[in-house]
């Protein structure tokens, strides 16, 4: 059995990830629960967190959610012969297109 390795270097370790460091155990990684609830908007965020973050303190409003175009829907909702491959696949999706406009 090998001895997990102390985490001292936390500098770009996301770059540097070693399988022997036991990141768990370190406090700083644990980030809590997203519990805590915005007043304006409702979304929730962390305790850490900046307040206001996600709705600038009230100023921004949603009115509504905006619809999905028919594909997406169907994508989503399972409705659609390719939807166990999409939701499968969400995070790489997601990842291709963000930054995209």
């Amino acid at each position: 059995m090998r001895k997990q390795q102390v985490w001292l270097k936390k500098a770009d370790c996301g770059f540097e990830y070693d399988p022997d460091i036991d990141y768990e155990s370190d406090k700083t990684v644990d980030i809590g629960f997203m519990d805590v609830v915005c007043e304006y908007c409702q979304a929730k965020r962390w305790k850490c967190e900046s307040p206001g973050l996600c709705c600038n303190g009230g100023k921004v409003l949603l009115t509504s959610s905006p619809e999905l175009p028919d594909l997406l829907h169907g994508l989503v909702h399972g409705e659609h012969p390719q939807s166990e491959h999409f939701l499968n696949n969400i995070r790489k999706y997601n990842s291709a297109f963000q930054m995209t406009i």
